[in-house]
């Protein structure tokens, strides 16, 4: 049990830091901090604007993470604070022009990314594999607020 908790640890740790690494390395020509593709990506869905809570729950974030991340877009021109009441953590965020075509870069090398990672990977297996850890992530979330039980189902 041990030994498959020490891989399922080592492998999610690795994929975590080859993701931020691959993130800023194709981030760094425009300028942005890697964890920052979450960001454009989300609100390239959300041409209209979306607001920094909507951000947050979208992106599974935390406000002052979110915060820093939309002032360093606006900063860089690839976002804007649409002006219209409401406080400043509910006003909405959008892309500018700029913005989309950073976006629609990243988009599609996330699609190669994705495509060449998880090559001779069959459909069935990759959706399997997505239903798992979907599930995992779930269970571990739950486990999170009310701490690792005795005796857990194998």
């Amino acid at each position: 049990m041990v030994e498959r908790f020490e891989k399922f640890s080592y492998l999610i740790s690795e994929l975590s830091k080859l993701l931020h690494k691959i993130e800023s390395e194709e981030l760094a020509e425009f300028g942005v901090k890697g964890p920052f593709a979450i960001y454009l990506l989300t609100l390239a869905k959300f041409p209209e604007g979306i607001s920094a809570k909507k951000i947050c729950e979208l992106c599974s974030r935390d406000k002052a993470d979110v915060s820093r991340a939309v002032n360093a877009l606006c900063e860089k021109g690839l976002a804007v604070k649409i002006r219209e009441g409401g406080t400043k953590y509910r006003m909405p965020i959008a892309l500018t022009d700029n913005g989309k075509l950073v976006a629609e870069r990243i988009s599609e090398k996330a699609k190669n990314a994705v495509d060449f990672a998880s090559a001779g990977v069959s459909d069935e297996n990759r959706s399997i594999f997505y239903e798992t850890l979907e599930t995992i992530c779930s269970n571990m979330t739950k486990m999170s607020l009310s701490g690792v039980p005795t005796g857990a189902k194998k």
